[in-house]
């Protein structure tokens, strides 16, 4: 894998995605919103999470990040719903950007970076994980918490 590189195109970013979904969930269907070297997808059935990435010069894709407006929503029920799709949609980015982790260590990701069962956004200490040449993290803002995935180089 090429320093800041994920290793695959967006194309082959894409077809990954589609082929580790959870159930389904979430598929990546059309052309991703573009902007110079940045695309955004909603994934299919999506209220509250984006993807957003960033491609290298030479194509490749150098990161994505997951964001998720759930902490922004006052509804608890809403609130639980929409993280409850950011969390399928996480662990859907951690085994799509990886393809040199098994399938249980692809389903192990998010537990490995310590988020456990359902808690509540924004009461989060800084979560890192480094695994096979990826560095998974999640940043916190006021309204947002974001889920990256970038070369672990």
């Amino acid at each position: 894998m090429m320093p800041g590189s994920l290793g695959m195109t967006l194309a082959q970013f894409v077809s990954r995605w589609n082929s580790v979904l959870d159930q389904g969930q979430y598929p990546l269907k059309g052309a991703p919103e573009r902007s110079g070297a940045t695309f955004m997808f909603t994934p299919e059935g999506a209220a509250n999470t984006k993807l957003l990435g960033v491609l290298n010069d030479d194509g490749s894709v150098r990161a994505v990040d997951a964001i998720s407006v759930a902490e922004g929503i006052s509804d608890d029920i809403d609130r639980d719903t929409a993280q409850l799709e950011a969390l399928t949609i996480w662990s859907t980015l951690a085994r799509a950007v990886n393809p040199r982790l098994t399938e249980a260590e692809g389903n192990m990701v998010l537990t490995d970076l310590g988020l456990t069962g359902v808690q509540q956004f924004g009461l989060l200490p800084p979560l890192v994980l480094d695994l096979k040449g990826v560095r998974y993290y999640v940043i916190e803002g006021d309204t947002t918490t974001n889920f990256v995935a970038r070369p672990s180089d």
